[in-house]
């Protein structure tokens, strides 16, 4: 069995705002969202903005210049 990568995941929140986690392959939380966003655009935006060192090192194939 491959190594699992981290996951990022987009969700609505019971008030119905999108907000986002980054969970390690281990199941572990590595990074959130502090707020919710009214579009999910906004909240991929702001997990990139927000965890950007982390995209790097995890996702650097959607990192663009």
């Amino acid at each position: 069995m491959g190594k699992r990568k981290p996951k990022i995941k987009h969700y609505k929140d019971e008030k119905g705002e999108w907000r986002w986690t980054l969970t390690a392959s281990n199941g572990r939380i590595i990074d959130a969202s502090s707020e919710g966003f009214d579009r999910r655009k906004t909240s991929v935006d702001n997990a990139k903005n927000t965890g950007l060192s982390l995209f790097e090192i995890y996702f650097p194939e959607r990192i663009k210049d």
